[in-house]
C-alpha cells in the first residue's frame, strides 16, 4: 500500500515538474507577446509553425486615436459618424459582456445615421513577424445578440454586405485583398431569412487592380445568426505567391475557417508579396444603404509562422 502511495506521489510530482517546462517551451517562441495566450484549442495550426505574436489585450491601451501599444505596428481606419475603437474593460465596461479570457478585449463600433460607406477596422502589419511566405492567424470574435443587417428594403438586400476581417492586404495599393463578408440571402429580390458567407478577392495583376471578384467563394445559408451573442473563432492560413517579382507563379493559397467550419480552400492564385503586408483582425465595414448600428469585439489574437 505504501509503495502504491509513493508511486502516485512521485507521478504527481513529475507532472507538476514538467508542466511549467512545457509551458515555457511553448511561450518561448512568442516574439513579442501580450496578455493571455490560450493553448487549449489548437485550431488548425499547420505542423511546424511557431507562435510569432499573441495578445489578449490585457496590457494594451490606446496611444492615440488610431494606434494601440500592441508591440506590432497597427492602425485604426475609420469612416462614418460614430466610428471608434476601445479597450473593453479599460475604456468601457459594456453591461452583461464578458471577454473571451481575462478582463479585456478589443471593441469596434460604427453608429452612422447618414448614407455613406461605414468603416471601423484595426489593421496589423505582419511584415516584421512573417519572414517566410506562409502564416496562420486565429482570433475570437463576438457579435451582439441583436446583431442584424437591414433586410427590409429590396434594394438594400440586393447590394448590402458586412465585412468582418481581411486575411491579406497590402499597403499602399490595397491589392491583392482577401475579405470575409456576410450578405443577406436572397429569394428573388427579397431576403430569404438566411445569411450567406462569401470570400471576396481583389486582384493585383495588371488590369485587375481595384477590381473586385465577388463570391470568389460562396457559402449560401451560413448559420451566421447562430454565432450572435457568443464567442467564436475565425482562422486563416495564407501562402503567398513564391514569386518575388511582379510576375506571379500563381501558387498562392488560402484556407479560412469560421467557427471551426472550413469556408474557403483556394489555391493557384497570385497572392503577391509587396511592401506593407497587413491583416485586418477586426473590421466593421458595410454598405452605404445600411444604417443599422454595428458593434464587434475581438480577443485572444494569435499569429503563427514558420521558424
Amino acid at each position: 500500500m505504501r509503495k502504491h502511495n509513493l508511486a502516485i506521489i512521485f507521478l504527481l510530482s513529475f507532472v507538476c515538474l514538467i508542466t511549467p517546462i512545457h509551458s515555457a517551451l511553448v511561450q518561448s517562441s512568442a516574439i513579442p507577446s501580450q496578455g493571455i495566450v490560450t493553448y487549449n484549442d489548437p485550431g488548425n495550426i499547420p505542423s511546424g509553425f511557431i507562435l510569432k505574436y499573441s495578445t489578449g489585450f490585457e496590457n494594451v491601451f490606446k496611444t492615440s486615436s488610431t494606434h494601440l501599444n500592441m508591440s506590432v505596428d497597427n492602425y485604426l481606419d475609420t469612416a462614418g459618424v460614430g466610428s471608434c475603437m476601445w479597450i473593453e474593460g479599460l475604456d468601457r465596461n459594456t453591461q452583461s459582456f464578458t471577454p473571451h479570457s481575462g478582463s479585456r478585449s478589443l471593441g469596434l463600433q460604427v453608429n452612422s445615421t447618414i448614407s455613406e460607406t461605414h468603416r471601423s477596422q484595426l489593421d496589423v502589419y505582419i511584415a516584421s513577424l512573417i519572414t517566410t511566405d506562409e502564416y496562420y492567424y486565429k482570433g475570437y470574435y463576438f457579435l451582439p445578440s441583436n446583431w442584424q443587417m437591414n433586410t427590409s428594403d429590396a434594394a438594400v438586400v440586393a447590394g448590402d454586405y458586412y465585412s468582418i476581417a481581411d486575411p491579406f492586404q497590402c499597403f499602399p495599393n490595397f491589392t491583392p485583398q482577401i475579405e470575409i463578408e456576410v450578405h443577406p440571402g436572397r429569394s428573388g429580390n427579397a431576403w430569404n431569412g438566411q445569411y450567406d458567407l462569401d470570400i471576396t478577392w481583389r486582384g493585383s495583376l495588371p488590369g485587375q487592380s481595384g477590381t473586385w471578384f465577388p463570391q470568389w467563394v460562396h457559402n449560401p445559408n451560413f448559420p451566421w445568426m447562430g454565432l450572435r451573442g457568443r464567442w467564436f473563432p475565425i482562422e486563416w492560413w495564407v501562402k503567398m505567391d513564391s514569386s518575388l517579382t511582379s510576375t506571379p507563379n500563381n501558387d498562392g493559397a488560402v484556407k479560412i475557417w469560421v467557427d471551426g467550419r472550413l469556408v474557403c480552400d483556394m489555391s493557384g492564385y497570385p497572392i503577391l508579396r509587396q511592401s506593407g503586408e497587413y491583416i485586418t483582425i477586426g473590421k466593421i465595414y458595410y454598405g452605404s444603404m445600411d444604417l443599422t448600428p454595428k458593434k464587434l469585439w475581438v480577443d485572444d489574437v494569435e499569429i503563427y509562422g514558420k521558424p
